[in-house]
């Protein structure tokens, strides 16, 4: 049975390859939720993840015969991010199954590692799926994401990082995907504090079969690819049933939330299952006697178009960016006067649609301006000065 003498053999196993990522306090995220909030900062490592531990752990107890033959792995990114960079220092041939969901800047860096990655269904459970007949075909080993003694021990060295340099929480806080990262960190622990886990709302429902329902058209996604994972381990699953004392749940607008906080506030880009931790802090779920937290930040690695999206959304959210439409009449000189007052009065415009068809007016043409503007106040001043000179603006945000 596992135990934190498993994951100490882990860390004197892997510490010639991995530096002690930081543990730093942070006075904002301290401010906004009234806690004393501490961040392990396992997104720091080379390949933006915590997984880098539980991989190269494994790794490096493979057999000769098995380095040299090659290994393959399942994975929605991360995992496949930190085997193939190891595999590839190691010099041990290695070969990914990934979901076609995966993020593309995964997917592009764990073939630049030197990993052949076949795309194969669309979450982590078909991919799994797709690995295991491959390894049967090749008769290679699966490194296997999570479900594994060697990669638990060693993911659960960064939580001996954090008990070396402070002991005094009131509680660990951990992304839960396939339960990995917390069964590790629980061994660590050994019941000497507190664990709390979050689990994304879109890996509930696919337990509950609502996800995989097979009269949708549409298979909806997650931002938290990450711990988008429909079932546990076998073996993480009795470890998180005896070592994780509580259990929450994030929504993707939580995550998303959360992404854009640390961005904000730590100057960090964050992908959604690596922010996950901060969830129950910004929703005020933890229980009061809770004073002194350390949330582990686990992953990094988020497409630049995702995070856009997130950005953009979350202006909208705030009443930042908004938009006007306006009819004008149909002729040079239109467009121009209307940017002029916008500017004037302090709006970005962003980008400009003309409607010629549903114009209101024959002769007119409808645009709208979609603006950044600094909150719902400063929307609706800049609407009383377009009617000011006779400009009838409509304004929308997501307020209505």
């Amino acid at each position: 049975m596992l135990s934190k003498k498993d994951v100490i053999e882990a860390s004197k196993r892997i510490r010639d390859f991995i530096t002690p990522t930081p543990l730093t306090y942070s006075p904002l995220l301290s401010e906004l939720t009234g806690k004393e909030v501490y961040c392990k900062w396992d997104n720091k490592l080379r390949t933006g993840s915590f997984k880098e531990r539980g991989a190269l752990n494994t790794l490096l107890q493979l057999s000769k015969s098995e380095k040299k033959k090659g290994v393959c792995a399942a994975s929605a990114g991360n995992h496949a991010l930190a085997v193939s960079y190891y595999a590839g220092k190691l010099d041990i041939p290695c070969t990914l199954i990934m979901p076609r969901t995966a993020p593309v800047v995964k997917v592009r860096r764990s073939i630049e590692h030197g990993a052949e990655v076949i795309l194969s269904g669309d979450t982590f459970h078909e991919a799994q799926a797709h690995v295991q007949e491959l390894s049967k075909n090749r008769s290679l080993p699966i490194i296997h994401a999570f479900d594994d003694p060697r990669v638990i021990a060693g993911q659960g060295t960064s939580a001996l990082e954090v008990l070396e340099e402070k002991e005094d929480f009131d509680c660990f806080i951990v992304p839960i995907g396939g339960g990995g990262y917390i069964s590790g960190t629980g061994l660590a622990l050994n019941g000497k504090i507190p664990l709390y886990g979050v689990r994304s709302e879109w890996a509930v429902n696919a337990q509950l079969k609502e996800v995989a329902d097979p009269k949708r058209m549409l298979m909806p996604s997650s931002i938290a690819d990450g711990i988008a994972v429909k079932t546990r381990g076998m073996l993480t699953e009795k470890l998180i049933k005896k070592l994780v004392d509580k259990t929450f749940i994030a929504s993707e607008t939580h995550i998303a939330n959360a992404v854009i906080t640390l961005l904000e506030l730590e100057r960090t880009l964050v992908e959604g299952a690596g922010s996950a931790s901060l969830v129950p802090l910004l929703t005020g779920e933890l229980p009061k006697k809770i004073k002194k937290v350390c949330i582990f930040i686990c992953g990094s690695n988020i497409d630049v178009s995702s995070l856009s999206r997130l950005i953009s959304r979350d202006l909208g959210l705030r009443n930042r960016l908004v938009t006007f439409k306006v009819s004008v009449p149909d002729r040079p000189g239109s467009l121009a006067k209307i940017a002029t007052v916008l500017a004037e009065n302090g709006a970005s415009i962003i980008e400009t649609i003309h409607d010629r068809v549903y114009c209101d007016l024959p002769g007119n043409t409808n645009i709208s301006f979609l603006v950044e503007v600094r909150d719902e106040r400063h929307a609706k001043k800049i609407k009383e000065r377009l009617e000011s000179r006779s400009i009838k603006a409509e304004l929308r945000s997501s307020r209505g």
